[in-house]
């Protein structure tokens, strides 16, 4: 099982260009890259503004932030990944290795 880190994932973008959700959304809100004047000629995502008002941005963001999962971050394992190396079986959570 996976878990979401969206919102402890900053700085964001491929290019690592924006530090908050807030500047994310604000940079798809006027159309990415064509509101911007920086698409490239063959970007795949549209030009359309997505016209959300100031609430509307803050429950987008208040959503993606919780999607966030920190439970596989601090749950503690109850055993360790299963090997084929059968010195390896015997290993115990939190054992000195």
């Amino acid at each position: 099982m996976g878990f979401v880190t969206l919102a402890l994932t900053a700085p964001y973008m491929h290019n690592g260009v924006f530090n908050t959700l807030e500047e994310v959304v604000d940079f798809y809100n006027v159309g990415g890259g064509h509101g911007w004047g920086i698409a490239p000629d063959h970007t795949t995502l549209p030009p359309d503004s997505l016209n959300l008002n100031e609430q509307e941005k803050k429950d987008l963001i208040y959503f993606m932030q919780a999607l966030t999962d920190t439970s596989g971050l601090t749950a503690v394992p109850t055993k360790l990944p299963a090997s084929t190396r059968k010195d390896l079986e015997s290993r115990i959570v939190g054992g000195d290795y």
